[in-house]
């Protein structure tokens, strides 16, 4: 059975809790763009996103703080691909829903729908390439930190 380290869960349940206070948030202020944000990515992605890019960034600074040597962070560069790859599969879960209500709406759709529709799906790439970019910039410039410090 693998063993997990206390800050990695707390990482997991902070993810979740985060999500959820955005949520909070969201329902008190039904007019502002978190609410937008957080109704966009719906329950299912905002926690695996927020979930995983916390998670990401955990292992990433772990990573930055134990390695001596630029190739030992380098071995978690794959790793912080994670939220986008999410990301990416929420667009094609999004673009398979809006095709489907696409079909099922009739001859033709309202373009503001459309549009409103476009927009939620393109959300959790967004977001899911926001948490990539952090955790690889952290990546990149320990790795140019680590390579000065070597010469």
């Amino acid at each position: 059975m693998p063993r997990f380290s206390l800050i990695f869960i707390c990482c997991v349940v902070t993810g979740f809790a985060g999500y959820f206070a955005l949520l909070a948030v969201a329902i008190r202020h039904d007019s502002s763009s978190i609410s937008w944000l957080v109704n966009s990515l719906g329950l299912l992605y905002g926690t695996l996103l927020y979930t995983s890019g916390l998670s990401v960034f955990y292992v990433v600074c772990r990573s930055v703080l134990r390695s001596t040597r630029p190739t030992e962070i380098a071995v978690v560069i794959p790793f912080t691909f994670l939220p986008a790859f999410i990301g990416a599969i929420g667009l094609v879960h999004g673009y398979i829903n809006f095709y489907r209500v696409l079909s099922y709406s009739g001859k033709s759709a309202n373009p503001s729908e459309m549009f409103q529709a476009h927009s939620v799906v393109l959300v959790c790439l967004l977001v899911g390439l926001c948490f990539t970019f952090v955790s690889f910039a952290i990546l990149s410039i320990a790795m140019i930190a680590k390579c000065r410090t070597r010469a």
